[in-house]
């Protein structure tokens, strides 16, 4: 990926940003939907579908739970959770709506457009996971319970690759995504108390602020020679970032970055106290 770098500063935060040279329309052309899901544990599907569920199969895209043989008959329990290829949740209604022998129920603590179907088997519930894309849970039989199960299964790293506004860890999330070059990136920003300059000294603002910028998924050859996704320190407009790849912090298949920037804090005894540290700005993810 050849770069141009430039700093926005952003009130007291600055963000770097790395605009390619062959660049999509930012804000024009939709954005890849996330279809990569976090899977819950066995015992977290057990606790609220019912069954005892031994073991997890995971992919990026899909969760498969078992249960161990019973001694009776050897049958297992099978609980499943995948995306599907449907375009959004009408065309996957259309298509199950053909099916003979379906019956269709509404699923709208899953989303005004969420449902299920049910034949002679266990309920099928389908829900927009995340925007443009519709995941499918199969395998429990209650109604109720599959509806509670698939509330159980959010995508990776919600808060830094999906648009939209939630709250998490009790908190208030906003993330707004772009078309950028052959990736798409992510602004996330968090409802917190800042500290920001006020004529020749400081004051304490409540509201949203920056948190960091997410690269979503791409070859990580997109980003040979990129200092976003290489190893080390290095200066950009007189100032200093730090980049570190594939460690316990940033997770096998990353890159996250750190810049050397002055902090304001209000100490215990109400005093602005001025501290300079390494501030995360952005991560790039690879597929």
């Amino acid at each position: 990926m050849n770069v141009l770098r430039r700093v926005l500063a952003v009130a007291a935060t600055v963000l770097l940003a790395v605009p390619a040279v062959a660049r999509a329309d930012e804000g024009t052309a939709p954005v890849t939907p996330v279809r990569r899901i976090s899977c819950p544990t066995a015992e977290q599907v057990s606790k609220v579908s019912g069954y005892d569920l031994s073991s997890l199969t995971a992919t990026r895209a899909s969760c498969w739970y078992e249960s161990a043989p019973t001694a009776a008959q050897g049958l297992r329990q099978r609980v499943e959770f995948t995306y599907t290829k449907d375009a959004g949740l009408a065309a996957a209604r259309s298509r199950v709506e053909a099916w003979q022998d379906a019956t269709i129920r509404s699923a709208v603590a899953l989303g005004p457009e969420a449902f299920s179907w049910e034949s002679a088997g266990p309920a099928n519930v389908y829900w927009e996971v995340s925007p443009g894309a519709v995941g499918t849970l199969s395998g429990v039989d209650d109604h109720a319970k599959a509806v509670a199960t698939a509330e159980l299964f959010r995508p990776q790293m919600e808060v830094y690759t999906v648009p939209g506004e939630r709250t998490v860890g009790g908190r208030k999330w906003r993330t707004t995504c772009e078309p950028y070059s052959e990736t798409t990136r992510c602004r996330t920003e968090i409802w917190a108390h800042t500290v920001v300059p006020d004529g020749a000294s400081f004051r304490r603002q409540e509201g949203w602020t920056f948190n960091s910028l997410t690269y979503l998924w791409s070859k990580r050859a997109l980003w040979a020679h990129n200092p976003l996704a290489t190893d080390g320190t290095w200066r950009a407009d007189g100032r200093v970032w730090r980049t570190e790849c594939d460690t316990a912090v940033t997770g096998r298949g990353a890159c996250r970055t750190w810049l050397r920037h002055p902090t304001v804090e209000v100490a215990s005894d109400g005093e602005f106290v001025t501290t300079v540290g390494w501030v995360f700005n952005n991560q790039v993810l690879f597929s």
